[in-house]
């Protein structure tokens, strides 16, 4: 399963497809079976009722394969903090943990940065689900009037969110909001 940010926001739309559909299916399948079977008979009830509970994986199979072909609406940003990188990291983690979903396991792919992923939402009613990626490397910043270089640590916040037709602009929104929240952390301590 390879776990680029398009692919990684396609199964997550289709899982939202699936849980909607598994929740309101059923009660969709009963109401229009009954209504089908105008004698009222109980078959219709039961037959409208299966359907409609095994609808679940077709709604996520038509999601996902919609979701394939929507683009993506990026955002790149950076902050730099006087945190050893390890605190940089955990205070990354915790503002992600706060808004969202952490992505471990088979969701995180291994890069050579100490890497926080998470699953946020974003856009209108926070219905768009935005990939968040919050990469941490070592930085030496040149101080003016001081002698030598002091340690420091880069985050690069990435932060992506597939378009439909109405464009929310939600992975831009979702990570410049991101972004002062994670300075508002990370510079003040």
């Amino acid at each position: 399963m390879s776990n680029t940010p398009d692919e990684i926001l396609t199964r997550e739309i289709a899982k939202f497809a699936k849980s909607t559909n598994d929740r309101y299916g059923a009660l969709a399948g009963a109401v229009g079976g009954a209504l089908g079977s105008l004698p009222w008979s109980g078959a219709g009830l039961i037959g409208g009722a299966i359907g409609g509970a095994h609808s679940g994986n077709a709604a996520a199979a038509g999601a996902a394969w919609a979701a394939k072909r929507l683009g993506l609406n990026e955002f790149q940003g950076d902050v730099v903090t006087s945190l050893p990188l390890e605190r940089a990291l955990r205070e990354c983690a915790l503002v992600l943990e706060a808004r969202g979903q952490l992505l471990v396991g088979d969701d995180a792919e291994s890069t050579p940065l100490p890497t926080v992923r998470a699953i946020i939402h974003g856009g209108a009613m926070n219905m768009n689900s935005v990939f968040v990626a919050a990469q941490c490397q070592p930085a030496c910043i040149e101080n003016e009037g001081t002698t030598g270089a002091r340690d420091h640590t880069l985050v690069h916040v990435y932060c992506a969110a597939k378009e439909g037709l109405v464009k929310q602009h939600a992975g831009q929104k979702t990570g410049e909001l991101l972004l002062v929240e994670l300075k508002k952390v990370l510079v003040s301590k």
